[in-house]
């Protein structure tokens, strides 16, 4: 066992004399301890693994450097074929280029500065619009080998910006000027409050799901167990969690029945008892009751009451208006920003939905 560090990465690399395939519960367990830090195996790299996950849902990114000088670019466009991923990158080191080609407000430069949490928001969001890519990333800091703007060299703030809004996080790091830079580039983080990715549930909308894809009922309700299972163990043990479940969703028995062959409803069951069988604390729910009967509804209602009575956090992208008032305590309103958070009766307000959406009708047309 060797620790290798280099480059903002730590690698882990394990031998052996024997056979290799000793090793493989080992690596197992070693990438269960170390959680979400780690992100790749063998020859697999950062910007690769990025490269592979906005392939396989059909996204783009693009980039607005300003402490790295386009570092973070060349790292995502290192592999052939990631044109079809990356769409390009704004490199503004002055500040007057942030606001030119970047777009950053000069109300925002002049009350927080060029190195600052709301200008690297600005930056993400500038580029992820003129670049129009689905996610964009920033970086703005302080390389050295002097202070800039009374900040401290090490001062690293990195923004992303999507679909649904945007995320900034705020570094210091040690180092030379070269350390610091290539650190932005590798060092981020998201912080989930102690939590693990297994930990979080996701169901997608149902417009998501290939029905059509040749897989069990069983089978696919099994899925909620890998985080449990990992790749070398089997799958006898999670057997009685995936009937239990499937018998909690009212499918009880229809372990071998094709999913292609369910209805809209079924299908929705079958997602909700895989959510069962992973026992995630944190819940995410797209839809969730979108085209499907009142009874399914009610009856997955009823599941949803028994997460929130267990303490575990459901939270759910809604429409229904109605339906957020009858269930669900707590509110965000947004419109491609926060409109309003709270308890959902001082949310929903009738002022605060017609803001909502004069937004959208603004940015509709815009």
């Amino acid at each position: 066992l060797a620790y290798l560090a280099g480059g903002g990465i730590v690698r882990v690399r394990f031998t052996t004399a024997g056979d290799p395939a000793v090793l493989e519960p080992l690596v197992e367990a070693c990438a269960a301890a170390l959680g979400d830090d780690v992100f790749g195996q063998d020859d697999q790299t950062l910007p690769g693994v990025v490269g592979r996950l906005l392939a396989a849902r059909g996204q783009t990114v693009a980039t607005a450097e300003s402490l790295t000088g386009g570092l973070l670019g060349a790292a995502l466009s290192e592999l052939p074929g990631s044109s079809a991923t990356y769409r390009g990158g704004l490199v503004v080191y002055a500040t007057d280029a942030k606001a030119s080609v970047a777009g950053v407000s000069e109300e925002i430069l002049g009350a927080y500065g060029a190195v600052s949490e709301q200008t690297a928001t600005a930056l993400a969001e500038g580029a992820r619009t003129r670049l129009g890519a689905d996610w964009a990333i920033s970086t703005t800091g302080v390389a050295g080998p002097q202070e800039q703007e009374g900040k401290s060299v090490g001062t690293i703030h990195l923004a992303v910006a999507g679909p649904n809004g945007g995320r900034v996080r705020s570094l210091q790091v040690p180092g030379d000027r070269e350390r610091v830079r290539v650190l932005a580039v590798t060092a981020g983080r998201i912080d989930r409050g102690g939590l693990l990715a297994r930990h979080f549930g996701i169901l997608p909308q149902a417009a998501e799901t290939d029905r059509s894809f040749p897989i069990s009922v069983g089978d696919a309700v099994l899925l909620g167990a890998w985080a449990h299972m990992g790749a070398l163990r089997g799958a006898g043990a999670a057997a009685k969690r995936v009937r239990d479940a499937l018998e909690a969703v009212g499918l009880a028995g229809m372990e071998g029945r094709p999913v292609g062959a369910l209805s809209a409803g079924q299908v929705q069951r079958v997602l909700f008892a895989r959510l069962l069988v992973q026992d995630a604390q944190v819940i995410l729910l797209d839809e969730p009751f979108n085209a499907i009967d009142a009874r399914t509804t009610a009856d997955l209602l009823a599941l949803l009451h028994g997460w929130h009575a267990e303490g575990r956090t459901v939270v759910a992208v809604l429409h229904d208006l109605d339906q957020v008032r009858a269930v669900f305590p707590d509110t965000l309103l947004l419109a491609r920003e926060v409109v309003a958070w709270g308890p959902t009766a001082a949310v929903l307000t009738p002022g605060n939905l017609a803001r909502a959406r004069d937004m959208a009708a603004a940015w509709e047309a815009a």
